[in-house]
């Protein structure tokens, strides 16, 4: 068999691999960058004080998750509304209060409900302990103290079932009850533990604390929406990716930074690493396909020749 008929049968199968490649891009980026049509008008975005991400001030919300959905949207064209509703961000969606929440954790529940876009932070949570103190088990009966957060207290009950778990109205209060003694723990968003030990109450003068991070605690939080205003949601989580990579996230994050928000470029860059995978996952795909039927092409052919040969 000669190298001209063997290119011969090789350039269909070619064809087709470099058809299905290219099929496989566009595909991928059809379903990735396109968005649903949504509302035209001014879409009420959910507040809560939940420093640093979000934080009540005298000029109106402010806090690392307000400011970078605010440029997004703007980059998006997206008019926003931020609305303090007094309510999680659950209650908000049911009774109708909001149609976007800034940071929402992603749970499997959740998504029967409200539309989640893809991540753009993640949060952890911690326990903070006097410095003596042991560290609580799964089966702690004991009181801690838990942030006055509806998916606080859901996550602390769901890692303490057996505790007992006294609620306060913010992060110090939390701290406070540590060093008195009233509780044996505080549970506490990671970084919000961060800025209640460096800024800690009085009671907490002559106490030593220490923080463990509860392994396994760590979720992802994307942009929450109605499923009227999901097409809004996605477009503003795109305009976060760019507002990464043009490095106006980088300087945002900086800002923040003495609330230990450092960590959240390197968690953002590996959520762009896992959409980079996505990319790669589509084209391997498609040349595994396409090496397939080439294989199968060649194989056919080669049986062909063999039987014609054999029969000469």
């Amino acid at each position: 068999m000669s190298w001209f008929s063997i290119s011969g049968w090789l350039r269909r199968p070619v064809l087709i691999l470099v058809s299905g490649v290219l099929a496989a891009t566009l595909a991928f980026w059809y379903f990735a960058t396109r968005t649903p049509p949504f509302p035209r008008r001014t879409l009420r975005i959910g507040f809560e004080h939940v420093p640093p991400v979000q934080i009540r001030t005298d000029s109106g919300p402010a806090g690392l998750a307000v400011e970078t959905v605010n440029e997004a949207a703007k980059r998006a064209g997206v008019s926003l509304q931020w609305v303090e509703t007094g309510t999680s961000s659950d209650e908000a969606f049911r009774r109708g209060l909001v149609d976007l929440w800034p940071i929402m954790i992603d749970l499997p529940d959740r998504r029967k409900h409200v539309h989640i876009t893809q991540p753009w932070l993640h949060t952890s949570h911690t326990l903070v302990l006097r410095a003596a103190s042991s560290t609580p088990d799964g089966r702690f009966a004991g009181r801690i103290a838990v942030f006055k957060l509806p998916i606080h207290v859901r996550l602390a009950r769901q890692e303490f079932p057996e505790a007992e778990l006294i609620q306060f109205p913010d992060p110090q209060g939390v701290v406070e009850a540590v060093c008195r003694g009233t509780v044996s723990a505080g549970f506490l968003e990671d970084r919000a533990a961060l800025t209640a030990l460096r800024e800690k109450p009085a009671e907490c003068a002559s106490t030593a604390l220490r923080a463990w991070t509860i392994p396994g605690l760590t979720l992802k939080l994307g942009i929450g929406s109605t499923f009227e205003a999901a097409g809004a949601a996605d477009r503003i989580r795109g305009e976060i990716g760019n507002l990464f990579r043009d490095g106006t996230l980088a300087a945002t994050i900086a800002k923040y930074s003495y609330y230990g928000l450092d960590d959240s470029w390197v968690t953002y860059d590996l959520m762009q690493a896992m959409e980079r995978e996505r990319w790669l996952a589509w084209i391997t795909g498609a040349l595994a396909v396409g090496l397939t039927l080439i294989l199968l092409k060649g194989g056919k052919i080669i049986r062909d020749d063999i039987a014609q040969g054999a029969s000469k």
